[in-house]
């Protein structure tokens, strides 16, 4: 490294981290989206749908918001790294190869978190008398599944486990860098509380899992580097959630999700609560 990019490498150490960046740049554009284009013109917002092409088109155009993430990753990558950055990233972008039992663990894992409390519920005989096989009141059908994948797996997850996780585990423990990204992952979503009618009352709960989550992310990514697998559980959590939410409490999720981070901690202990400059990503990855 000759004197001129010495000098410029460390121009850009002084304007911000990488990870500040990052976040900065998550907010400005997905706020910045939806709080000057989107949300003023409310007849966008009203009028999705996959019933017309104009439908599509404002679907489209609301879910771009969601990509935020994602573009902030691509471009902070740019700045830092340039093109042997973006080749690291497409590669944890498109690895499918691992081991399957990480793919039957995002799959049905968060179907069995939402389903405990309604096999509880069974056990006791139904006392609300739900129809929890009336697949008509599920609200699941192609274009929520494919709204999912695109607007939130694809839109999110490259951009806060593909480079937000190894980015902040380079100083800080897995456990840490969990609940740090659970948080802003969170409060990134705060928009839908301003515009999409959520009650605020649920806001705290909501932060409270999805944190919890987020440390359960964490794990499974820094086991694997595959962001299709954090597509997968995104996806799934979602449509969980979307499925079973109607049935019992949203807390129970989070608790539930609790229980499975502690039993995480108790195998995998000398892992979650690791020195980063301990962290041996070649032995550690199980792929």
């Amino acid at each position: 490294m000759n004197e001129q990019e010495n000098f410029d490498e460390i121009e850009k150490q002084k304007l911000f981290s990488p990870i500040i960046m990052f976040l900065l740049l998550s907010f400005v554009i997905t706020w910045g989206l939806s709080l000057l284009f989107i949300y003023p013109l409310n007849f966008i917002y009203q009028m999705r749908s996959f019933d017309s092409f104009i439908g599509i088109l404002c679907t489209i155009a609301v879910g771009l918001q969601s990509f935020g993430p994602t573009f902030a990753a691509i471009i902070t990558i740019v700045y830092y790294e340039g093109k042997k950055g973006l080749k690291e990233f497409g590669k944890r972008f498109i690895k499918i190869k691992v081991k399957f039992y990480w793919y039957l663990l995002v799959f049905f894992l968060p179907v069995i978190v939402y389903s405990i409390p309604i096999i509880a519920n069974l056990i006791f005989g139904n006392p609300n008398n739900y129809s929890y096989f009336d697949t008509s009141i599920w609200g699941i059908d192609v274009s929520v599944i494919i709204i999912n994948i695109v607007f939130a797996g694809l839109a999110e997850e490259p951009g806060w486990r593909g480079f937000a996780v190894p980015e902040m585990s380079k100083k800080h423990r897995p456990i840490v860098t969990g609940m740090v990204i659970g948080v802003f992952w969170a409060v990134w979503h705060l928009l839908s509380y301003i515009y999409g009618g959520r009650s605020w009352s649920t806001f705290p709960q909501f932060v409270f899992t999805v944190t919890i989550i987020s440390c359960i992310y964490v794990w499974i990514y820094m086991k694997t580097e595959s962001v299709p697998l954090m597509i997968i559980f995104h996806v799934m959590h979602n449509l969980s959630n979307r499925v079973f939410i109607k049935y019992h409490k949203p807390i129970w999720g989070g608790l539930i999700y609790l229980l499975v981070l502690s039993f995480i901690i108790i195998l995998d202990r000398s892992f979650v609560f690791k020195k980063p400059n301990l962290l041996d990503s070649e032995e550690e990855i199980d792929s």
